[in-house]
């Protein structure tokens, strides 16, 4: 089976023209947003506290929309909420998840 690696063009025949045109663009814009922030992690360029905050400043900011847990980046979404509790993850169990799921982001 063939395996499409990129999305050149699409053609859509559709009911309602601007909520296709917003729900493409939120959906593939957080697509493009989550690739850059795995690609900055993955390149040591940023550090995994940094990557859950970009997901949480992402989640918030399309209004906690569907579309945002829909990939692996966006599984990340309050991870670090029980960073200080007894019992909770570590720091370097926490980089091990962002690091899994930023993999994981890239390869879609």
């Amino acid at each position: 089976m063939i395996q499409a690696r990129k999305l050149g063009h699409v053609v859509l025949k559709v009911r309602d023209v601007q909520k296709s045109k917003e729900f493409y663009t939120r959906a593939l814009g957080l697509k493009v947003a989550y690739d850059h922030i795995a690609d900055l992690y993955l390149t040591g360029k940023a550090r995994w506290a940094w990557v859950v905050n970009q997901v949480a400043e992402l989640v918030i900011g399309i209004g906690y929309s569907s579309e945002a847990f829909e990939q692996p980046l966006g599984e990340l979404w309050g991870i670090d909420d029980d960073l200080r509790s007894p019992g909770s993850r570590t720091e370097d169990e926490l980089a091990g998840i962002v690091r899994q799921a930023c993999i994981e982001q890239v390869r879609q």
